[in-house]
């Protein structure tokens, strides 16, 4: 018995030699560690993606993928359009108008960037032939904005140059020289490497308290709808 322990014992110890002497010679300098910085930069990747991906068995299923061996199978990614709007800060009362959905399933290949039909003169819009237009339209809420804003590994990379904006809810415009005179739509835009909120405007008062619901609408902007 104590001999089948002693050779039990010089087999491990063999293994756990080889297993260093087979061990990766990986050195990373800081021409590489620059270099992976700026592509995690340009992929979405956050400091906590990047601590998320610090543990052994993550980098192995990964260099399963890089090597050919294993695959990357992307889960269905579902929001919820039934729930109530995202919170808004500085928006006293909640939205003024929230447009409730369904489950969605999230693809982007049904996802129809939409743009009005403007005014030849101006290049703009009026906020009822707007609301004329999209009549017919399945118009995305601010649940699809507030999820994606959390998610933004789901957004195209189509989408960047763009402001896409989810006008089936309106809140207020949170801006205070307004006083609450004012709606807007949340929109997100890619800026400074990263995907960051935009808003549409979409009305207000004047000093008088008159309507002024006349857009101006670039050609970058467009409104979220679902075929």
């Amino acid at each position: 018995m104590l001999a089948k322990l002693k050779l039990a014992t010089v087999f491990l110890g063999t293994v756990l030699h080889k297993r260093r002497l087979t061990m990766s010679d990986l050195m990373l300098d800081v021409g590489q560690a620059n270099q992976l910085k700026l592509v995690l930069r340009k992929a979405d990747w956050s400091s906590a993606d990047v601590n998320a991906l610090c543990t052994e068995e993550k980098l192995r299923e990964i260099l399963f993928v890089i090597r050919g061996t294993g695959e990357v199978i992307v889960e269905k990614h579902f929001i919820d359009c039934s729930a109530d709007a995202p919170f808004m800060r500085y928006c006293a009362g909640g939205p003024k108008m929230h447009q409730k959905g369904d489950i969605l399933e999230w693809d982007p290949e049904k996802i129809r960037l939409w743009k009005p039909k403007l005014h030849s003169s101006d290049q703009g819009i009026e906020l009822e032939d707007l609301n004329s237009q999209l009549a017919d339209k399945i118009v995305l809420n601010a649940c699809v904005f507030g999820d994606l804003m959390k998610h933004t590994e789901f957004i195209p990379k189509s989408w960047k140059g763009l402001e896409v904006f989810f006008v089936g809810t309106i809140y207020p415009d949170p801006n205070p020289v307004l006083n609450g005179a004012g709606i807007v739509a949340r929109g997100i835009h890619y800026t400074d490497g990263q995907w960051e909120e935009t808003r549409l405007n979409l009305g207000r008062n004047d000093l008088l308290g008159v309507p002024i619901a006349h857009i101006f609408w670039r050609d970058d902007m467009f409104v979220a709808t679902l075929e």
